[in-house]
């Protein structure tokens, strides 16, 4: 007899449930002796355990059931030999690993013509990924490397990404994955210049810079005759001598300049203008503001250009005075338009026969409203226009528009009468010229 282990048989009234030969002695039918043998034999019963791991967001079938999380699960089943079996799965989840990159370039402002370096920063790539490069939306080809080195040679700006191929096992959500894409700016190269430019007052000498693509910051380096003499952003002198040059280093601090040093063009300084202003003088007189000058070492100077300003920063020419170079002179002009009852400015501009000049000090004075003489009558004029003053010697006669439609030239006339009959009717202007060097403006009608 043949039983399943863990089962029993009974046998001539005794239960057996292990494997063996067992014996019992009867009396048959006939009232004899009778032996009965019991050879019992034991079948196996089966135990079964499945180990197996999935990726999360998977299934797994066994014995018919579908199955998606980890755990231990059990079925009854009967083996080959008819028996009880039992089957076990020990179901286990593997997490999903996400790949991606991400990229870090070495800088995202450069120059033109330099390398940019630019990493990429892998997750979940493997022990061999491949990487793929791209400028504005270009595939660099046949260059795979973590690290791409990229020179523009143009100005602008373009955009560098890349794309990731992983080759790491386990459970890859997706085996590639695009980087974010950074924008880098390309400046163009540019060559720092410098120019300098002089200008004098008296015995000073102010020596100015203009440069270009200098920076935010340029510094400027200034040199007499060779001697670094300052490093101001100007030079000022005041005993430079004919001969001296003058000149400046300009150093830039401007983004991808070529050479950031530039030298500056030379300045040869010649002698200084042959006069020396000894007194220079304004005070309110009858006929307008009478200026008064005295020189000495006046030896080749052109001319003596008054001018004056209204708030001492802004000056015009109100006239001009031919020099004279004799050595030691004196001078004086008449403003007869000054106007009454302000502060009136007043400088000289001497000007140099070879067109070179300065300034004489500023000075100032108030016109009283009495001191005012040259008048015109009858005003408005019909015919003739007569002018009320002293030293007359020329007239222009100006329309509205600033242009000049008649000139009377004089000599030294005092009370003169013009001849305005052909005029058209209107408003016009005098601008009479005295043979002092004064000048006046007065405006009458035209009937």
């Amino acid at each position: 007899k043949s039983i399943c282990a863990g089962t029993s048989y009974t046998f001539n009234g005794s239960t057996y449930s292990k494997a063996g030969t067992y014996s019992a002695h009867l009396t048959n039918a006939v009232g004899c002796d009778s032996l009965a043998t019991l050879v019992l034999t034991i079948k196996d019963t089966t135990v079964s355990t499945t180990n197996k791991s999935i990726c999360a967001g998977t299934t797994y079938t066994f014995n018919g059931s579908t199955y998606s999380k980890a755990g231990t699960y059990s079925a009854h089943l009967t083996n080959a030999a008819g028996c009880d079996s039992l089957a076990t799965l020990e179901l286990s989840i593997i997490p999903t690993k996400t790949v991606s990159v991400s990229i870090n370039p070495s800088a995202t402002n450069i120059c033109s013509g330099s390398p940019i370096f630019i990493n990429a920063n892998p997750t979940n790539g493997g022990a061999a990924p491949v990487f793929e490069w791209s400028v504005n939306g270009n595939i660099i080809p046949s260059y795979s490397l973590g690290t791409l080195a990229y020179t523009p040679q143009f100005s602008g700006q373009f955009l560098v990404s890349c794309k990731l191929r992983s080759n790491d096992t386990g459970c890859l959500v997706a085996d590639t994955a695009i980087s974010n894409a950074i924008p880098v700016t390309v400046n163009p190269l540019v060559t720092p210049s410098v120019s300098i430019a002089a200008t004098i007052n008296g015995s000073t000498e102010t020596f100015t810079a203009k440069s270009t693509n200098g920076g935010t910051v340029p510094t400027y380096q200034w040199y007499k005759n060779s001697t670094l003499v300052s490093s101001d952003s100007i030079y000022v002198n005041t005993a430079l001598i004919s001969g001296d040059s003058v000149w400046c280093v300009l150093t830039s601090n401007a983004q991808c300049a070529i050479n950031p040093t530039a030298t500056s063009n030379v300045i040869l300084v010649s002698n200084p203008l042959p006069i020396s202003l000894t007194a220079f003088s304004a005070k309110s007189a009858t006929n307008g503001i009478l200026l008064q000058w005295n020189t000495a070492k006046e030896i080749s100077t052109a001319s003596f250009v008054v001018e004056s300003s209204k708030n001492g920063v802004t000056f015009s020419q109100v006239g001009s005075i031919a020099a004279r170079n004799n050595g030691i002179d004196a001078y004086s002009f008449t403003d007869r338009i000054a106007t009454a009852g302000t502060l009136n400015y007043y400088r000289l501009k001497i000007v140099d026969k070879s067109g070179a000049y300065t300034y004489s000090s500023v000075v100032a004075v108030q016109l009283s409203a009495s001191n005012i003489h040259l008048s015109v009558y009858p005003n408005p004029a019909k015919n003739i226009l007569t002018i009320n003053g002293s030293h007359i010697g020329s007239v222009d006669i100006v329309d509205n528009l600033g242009r000049v439609v008649s000139s009377v030239y004089l000599k030294d006339v005092t009370n003169p009468s013009i001849n305005v009959n052909k005029l058209q009717a209107g408003m016009y202007h005098l601008r009479i010229q005295t043979t002092d060097g004064g000048t006046s403006k007065i405006s009458f009608i035209k009937q």
